[in-house]
């Protein structure tokens, strides 16, 4: 969890809401690491998994009963199901609903899920806990669960009731990564939400953000329950581009190819359609996190809110149930990469002879990829090949009854393998198409993240800000937002320059953290380049953002060579700055640099020598000398001729005393 996070608000609910014996827990959203152990319905071959078998078997698990009743439960009982986005609470019937929804996940579950709120926009969330003991990337199923003022059967009853069937389905498996079921109070577009993305959504975004535990997928629920006969499918949805097989195409043609396993409804579009921002589906992919719709195919045949009443005859539920098989699928397929096992695509084929069969299959990964195939009866099997662009990238014939053909991925996108009978007899062909994946798009195929450490799934698995092949490069820890433990995350240090491996990268004894965090410069030991290592300089109490602390025009590193104080203008407090009294040789450490008894701020006001006892060379000390600015030789004519007045006035006066005495 981030350092220093904020309190996050908690709003109380009303008493008799507290009460209820399943009520909804708040709490701060955290994602617990002990283990949770499950049974799985199914084992799994160590390394390789059969995607068709696995897959097939969640992809049909769904209840389209469970289904049909939590839409029946929230569009009859709480039909009026609103949340006042202003002052940020529900009504009685949306407080309602989330009591009983609350129940029924718990229920479905086996108690494994519960929904708490997070934030202040109160958004429902349970955690089922990820079986790995290190941090896992979070796999989110969200929806929303308000009504807008309407029954919301399909505004958003289905989603809701999406949302906790696929919690039932991945409680029974044991689950790599922690997956989050999310249901939002926020309809966009009302009560003043704005036009884009969901609040709720956004809220819950921010808070995973803000702990560093950026989600590997998003899986957003919207309309499933219409059925236009014409359009019955229900699209799955993202944003990417086609030019380029990234991670969202991967999915999105897995998922495809999962639906194939039962019904074939889910259909892929790569156009956001209107309703896209309108979902926190848009928020996750405005974050860079890969995120899918599921949605009707045709919007405009939902009947109007007054009509959006749970009913059998205008709604299909099987659209809901297999689009709760594909996000399961899918989402057990995320954890099982995540543990380090590879989807194996493997079948059993009748090719005759001189017939061929072509498999096609998505891959990411730029390793080695490998078909194996054997077959029975008395034919000659050649097994080809091709690049996405068409090319022969690997060819094999044999007859012995098996081989392997091997190529290297150069490209990501589809491959595909043609199978050739060009013997005389039928023959009973098994395939196996395996290679190490690239799921996160990240340059570093599945094995070598397992290998690693880091998560196969998301591009960075810790939430430091520096992504997995970059911390492979630099070989620091993909499980650790911080390697060294200096208190600054790996991302921020690489940004900065400094070194995620080392606690002091600059070697001025403080951590590349506090450096940071005080807005100092951890490759830089004198970040404000006065002179002064930044821990030497605290340690006086300087400030190493400011060359000259006092700011007496004397930079601290001066101040220190000089014995000055760095946090005072004037040492000596004599009343002359440190610095006049360097640039002219006074001493800043004393008042009275020459010892004359006169201060060195009294010499310069009078016009006296500060760094000289006798300012005018007389031998006379300044505090003693009458005139200390004047070498009393030049006195001596002014003496004389005052000596000279005083002994004329004298004997005048004395003459004209003996004058008044003869005339008497």
């Amino acid at each position: 969890m981030k350092r220093g996070r904020d309190t996050i608000v908690l709003m109380a609910f009303c008493t008799m809401f507290l009460i209820m014996s399943a009520h909804i827990q708040v709490g701060a959203p955290s994602l617990p690491r002990e283990n949770n152990a499950v049974i799985e319905n199914f084992s799994v071959p160590s390394g390789t998994f059969n995607f068709k078998t696995t897959m097939g078997s969640i992809v049909n698990s769904p209840s389209v009963q469970n289904i049909r009743d939590i839409v029946k439960k929230l569009s009859e009982d709480y039909h009026d199901r609103l949340w006042y986005n202003l002052d940020r609470r529900p009504n009685a019937q949306l407080e309602g609903a989330w009591t009983y929804i609350n129940n029924t996940i718990i229920g479905a579950t086996g108690g494994k899920v519960h929904f708490k709120h997070w934030t202040e926009e109160m958004t429902l969330v349970g955690t089922l806990n990820g079986s790995s003991t290190v941090n896992k990337s979070p796999i989110i199923i969200a929806g929303t669960i308000s009504s807008r003022a309407s029954p919301g059967a399909n505004m958003f009853g289905a989603s809701a009731a999406a949302v906790v069937e696929s919690a039932r389905i991945l409680s029974k498996y044991n689950n790599t990564n922690p997956i989050l079921f999310v249901l939002t109070n926020t309809v966009t577009g009302m009560y003043g939400t704005g036009a884009s993305g969901n609040a709720g959504f956004r809220a819950v975004l921010d808070e995973l953000f803000a702990n560093h535990q950026v989600p590997a997928f998003v899986f957003w629920y919207s309309y499933l329950l219409y059925s236009d006969p014409s359009t019955p499918e229900v699209v799955m949805i993202s944003t990417y581009n086609q030019s380029y097989f990234n991670t969202q195409e991967l999915i999105a043609e897995l998922g495809i190819r999962t639906s194939k396993l039962a019904d074939e409804r889910i259909t892929k579009s790569s156009g956001a359609i209107g309703s896209w921002r309108r979902t926190g589906a848009f928020d996750a992919t405005e974050r860079g996190v890969p995120s899918f719709l599921f949605e009707q195919n045709n919007a405009w045949g939902v009947p109007s809110w007054e009509e959006d009443v749970w009913n059998y005859w205008t709604y299909d539920y099987d659209q809901a149930a297999e689009a709760v098989g594909v996000v399961s699928a899918l989402t057990w397929l995320l954890g099982r990469v995540a543990a380090g096992d590879e989807p194996a695509f493997i079948d059993t084929v009748q090719i005759g002879a001189g017939g061929s069969r072509t498999i096609s299959f998505p891959l990411t990964g730029l390793t080695e990829m490998t078909a194996s195939i054997q077959w029975t009866g008395n034919a000659t099997i050649r097994g080809i090949v091709y690049s996405p662009e068409g090319a022969v990238v690997g060819i094999e014939e044999s007859s012995t009854g098996e081989f392997t053909v091997t190529c290297n991925v150069t490209t990501r996108g589809i491959y595909s393998l043609k199978i050739e009978n060009t013997g005389n007899e039928t023959a009973t062909v098994t395939y196996s198409v395996t290679q190490s994946q690239d799921f996160d798009d990240d340059s570093l195929d599945d094995m070598t993240e397992i290998t690693f450490g880091s998560d196969p799934i998301s591009i960075d698995a810790d939430g430091d800000g520096l992504d997995d092949p970059d911390e492979y490069a630099l070989g620091t820890n993909p499980r650790s937002m911080d390697s060294d433990q200096d208190g600054a995350l790996d991302g921020i240090e690489a940004q900065m320059g400094s070194n995620p491996l080392i606690v002091d990268s600059d070697n001025d004894t403080l951590s590349d953290g506090f450096e940071l965090e005080n807005g100092l410069d951890p490759t830089s030991n004198d970040t404000d380049q006065d002179g002064l290592d930044d821990g030497a300089e605290l340690v006086i109490g300087g400030d190493p953002l400011n060359p000259d602390t006092d700011g007496d025009g004397l930079i601290d590193g001066l101040e220190v060579q000089y014995g000055t104080n760095i946090n005072n203008t004037d040492t000596d407090g004599d009343g002359l700055n440190d610095l006049f009294e360097v640039l002219n040789n006074l001493d800043p450490h004393t008042d009275d640099t020459d010892g004359d008894g006169l201060s060195d701020l009294y010499e310069i006001e009078n016009g006296l020598l500060p760094f000289s006892a006798d300012t005018d060379g007389d031998s006379i000390p300044d505090s003693e000398d009458w005139n200390p600015k004047v070498h009393w030789i030049y006195d001596i004519p002014t003496v004389g001729l005052i000596a000279t007045l005083i002994i004329t006035t004298v004997w005048l006066a004395r003459k004209r005393r003996e004058y008044m005495a003869l005339e008497k």
